[in-house]
């Protein structure tokens, strides 16, 4: 019987490491593709731009415009990959200060409102009355939040509403993503923060991603004593929140 025990947890053990294995491997194929995707589309606007074969200053102007998305797009996969490997080795440093969520939170949205409403989507912010002090380390909270707006981003589908509100409550300060996409099943909503993972559906087969964004996020909020979350959204969608302690005004 331990014989046929010991077998049982050998085999279970062996396909666990096979799946992570396959996991890094798809991860990998991912990241590949999500690199070629933007610097393709920028060499092909650099090239037309550089041999002048577009007239219109307009239109110009919207290649370049294309360009600095891509850029951006660009920036934050390189962002995760590297936060990922710091992650992983445990030489993520923080440096922590006293912050206002708030504030962050209306500059970030502020940065991605142009290049999201270009996208076709209604981008609203709620800020919370006042400030919201919380001592976290300021780069790795927008990079957490910029995880989740880049999921909402991704997984809206044909509801392009993204809302980001802000608020306090027992002692805590909250910012919150909210989409207007399929949502998550209940079976797929345990695994969310998981490395590597993606739901298993028609609208995640059809976006491309890393499947790192979700579990970065939630890792560098809880190594600054917070977390992050999720629930269904009513009416639709899906709704993602950042918590973290909150402070008394200096």
């Amino acid at each position: 019987m331990s014989i046929l025990a010991g077998g049982t947890l050998v085999l279970r053990t062996l396909r666990s490491e096979m799946e992570t294995v396959r996991k890094r491997t798809t991860f990998v194929t991912n990241v590949s593709h999500e690199l070629k995707t933007p610097l393709t589309s920028i060499r092909m606007f650099a090239e037309m731009l550089k041999e002048g074969r577009q007239p219109d200053p307009r239109r110009r102007g919207e290649y370049l415009d294309l360009m600095v998305s891509e850029t951006d797009r660009l920036t934050k996969l390189i962002n995760n990959v590297l936060d990922f490997s710091k992650l992983e080795k445990g030489q993520r440093r923080y440096t922590l200060k006293l912050l206002d969520l708030n504030g962050l939170a209306r500059e970030l949205v502020q940065d991605q409102r142009l290049r999201l409403e270009a996208g076709g989507f209604k981008v609203e912010f709620k800020p919370a009355p006042g400030q919201l002090f919380i001592r976290a380390d300021e780069e790795a909270v927008k990079q957490a939040a910029l995880n989740l707006l880049s999921n909402a981003e991704k997984y809206s589908g044909t509801g392009r509403e993204v809302e980001v509100e802000m608020g306090g409550q027992g002692g805590q300060a909250f910012l919150r993503v909210k989409d207007r996409g399929a949502g998550v099943a209940p079976a797929q909503a345990k695994k969310l923060f998981q490395e590597f993972y993606r739901a298993d559906d028609s609208l995640t087969a059809r976006t491309k991603g890393t499947g790192l964004g979700l579990s970065i996020a939630r890792r560098l909020i809880r190594d600054q004593g917070g977390d992050v979350t999720y629930a269904p959204r009513p009416g639709g969608g899906s709704v993602f929140e950042i918590r973290l302690p909150r402070r008394e005004k200096p």
